[in-house]
This record gives structure tokens, sequence and C-alpha cells, in this order.
């Protein structure tokens, strides 16, 4: 709202998201790994992604959800540590934002649920402070469908369209293997599977770690339930903690090959060139398109009969 509508401003927007997206992941990276090499991997392995290039080409928000998401998530973990109303609430205020902006942030309504499971933690449900980010999420968003009737598209199904079907289940598994590429997807599992001890949170970053296990979860069944959120980008959400695990998965397997053959001071090196490696590989999977706009469509479209004998013009 503050910038011209242009191509430039909607570029630059798009990338101050993405930005912002991989500095908290860079934030987060730095917090959970040791050294700076891990640290800059997971935000440059984060944009090269051909699901995040696609995001970043299209007249989307799942990139301001994605940053959203990721805000939400770790602020529940801090939550998980420390239950009070102030992280709570935190969380609440960034779900309403995640919500607000597109439907598939509703994601984060599984992340409490599964975060209880994973922790055994039922006491939490006797707590104000468990239920205050209901409340925070329902009061803006009711408040805004009931001013802008419609702006739910109620009419491409209620609620998104709840349903159970196991085609639709099947589909969705076979897709996200490649939000990151399907060889990197065993990481990932390992990155989960080692990872799994910090639901016993005994610390601050095992919190966030379990809050993250839950958002991948909540992610998925989120897809797997509404049948409005099967395209691949309506995982967006879920980005920042895959690429998370992954990194997690991969420090596994480095530290395996570093004991069965000794790196030495060629580790750094070793670790940047496989990075390379991964980016490359990416690269080649990008979308491109060339930056015609819409001249072409809007000539087909008064090229239309029922066009014929009225006046327009065309720029671009």
């Amino acid at each position: 709202l503050i910038m011209p509508v242009s191509r430039a401003s909607f570029l630059l927007g798009q990338a101050a998201i993405t930005a912002l997206l991989a500095t908290l992941l860079f934030s987060w990276t730095r917090q959970s790994f040791a050294g700076w090499t891990s640290a800059m991997a997971a935000p440059l392995w984060l944009i090269s992604l051909p699901l995040m290039q696609w995001l970043n080409q299209t007249l989307m928000l799942d990139g301001l959800v994605a940053l959203f998401a990721l805000l939400a998530m770790l602020q529940y973990g801090d939550y998980l540590h420390a239950p009070g109303w102030r992280r709570s609430l935190g969380f609440g205020l960034w779900a309403a934002l995640a919500v607000l902006t597109k439907g598939s942030g509703f994601a984060l309504a599984l992340v409490p649920p599964f975060s209880v499971l994973l922790t055994r933690r039922f006491e939490l449900l006797r707590r104000f402070s468990f239920w205050l980010p209901a409340l925070v999420v329902a009061l803006p968003y009711l408040a805004w469908y009931w001013a802008v009737p419609g702006a739910d598209h109620g009419d491409a199904g209620a609620f998104g369209y709840p349903a159970i079907e196991p085609v639709h289940w099947v589909a969705i598994l076979k897709q996200w293997p490649g939000l990151l590429d399907w060889w990197l997807l065993p990481l990932v599992l390992l990155g989960c599977a080692s990872r799994w001890r910090c639901t016993r949170i005994a610390n601050r970053q095992e919190a966030r770690w379990t809050s993250a296990l839950a958002l991948l979860a909540g992610a998925l069944c989120f897809q797997m339930t509404f049948l409005s959120g099967h395209e691949s980008r309506n995982a967006a959400p879920a980005l920042g903690p895959l690429v998370m695990f992954a990194m997690a998965g991969a420090g596994n397997v480095w530290a395996w090959l570093s004991r069965r053959w000794s790196c030495g001071n060629w580790a750094p090196l070793l670790g940047v060139l496989a990075l390379c490696v991964v980016l490359a590989a990416n690269s080649q999977r990008w979308h491109r398109k060339s930056p015609r706009g819409f001249v072409q469509a809007a000539q087909d479209v008064l090229a239309a009969k029922q066009f014929h004998g009225r006046r327009g013009s065309l720029k671009g």
C-alpha cells in the first residue's frame, strides 16, 4: 500500500519478504548449529529451492504466510519452554496475521494440539494461556469476514471444502518430496528422527524444535484435509521447518562421515562445496519466463467478438 503499483515494486516487495524469511532462518540456525557455514547454508538453501523461486515469481502472498508461520512457530516454542500469557499472545498475533493473509495459515491452528501430544504435557489444557491464541485469531478473522462478505471465497467450498478422500492423501504425499527435491526428503526424515528427543523440552532450543515438528504435522494435515489446499504453494508454512530438519539430517550424515574419514581442516571447505552442489542442482530447476506482462492476454480479450467496435489501447 505504501509503494506504487508496478512490476518493480512488486518484485522488491517479494524480495524483502524472502530476505526477512532467510534472515530469521539464519538466526535460528546460528543458535541451533555451531559455525557460520551451517548458519549461512540454511537461508541459501531456502532461497534456492524451486518452490521458493516459483513463489517469488507469482502474484501470491505465500512467502509472507511462510514468514508469519515461522515467527508464530518460534513464539510457540518459547511458550512451551516457559508457558505464559505474553508468549501465548505473541503466537496468537503472528497466527492471526498468517490467517488474515491467506487461509493456509490455518495450519498453525494444529500446532498447539500436536505440541501437547508430542510433549504429553496435557496439563497445559487447563491453562487460559493455552486457549488465548484461539481468541486472538477469531476476533479479527470474524470481524474481517463479517465486514467483507465473500472474501472467504465460500463459493469455492465452505471453509476450504474439507473432505476425507484417500486419493487426495496419496497425491499430497507424492507432492511433498518435490518441495525440497526427492533426494533431500531422507535428510528431513533423518532430521526429524534425530530431533525427536527434543520433545522432552530441556531448554528453549528443544522447545522450538518441538513446535517445528508440530508445524510440519499441522501443515501436512491441513493439505490432506482441505481440498482447496492441494496446491504445493499451500505448503509454504512448512518451508522453514523443512529446511531446518534437512539441515539437522545433513549434520548427522556429516558427523558420521567425519568419524569414518577424518577431514581435519578440510571440513569447512568440503561443506561449502557440498552446498554449492546443492545450489547448482536446484538452479537447474528454476522456473524461467520472460517478463512480457499481460499484453498478449489483453490483445486476445479485445479480439473477442463482444469487444468489436469498442475503443481501447494497450501499452507495454
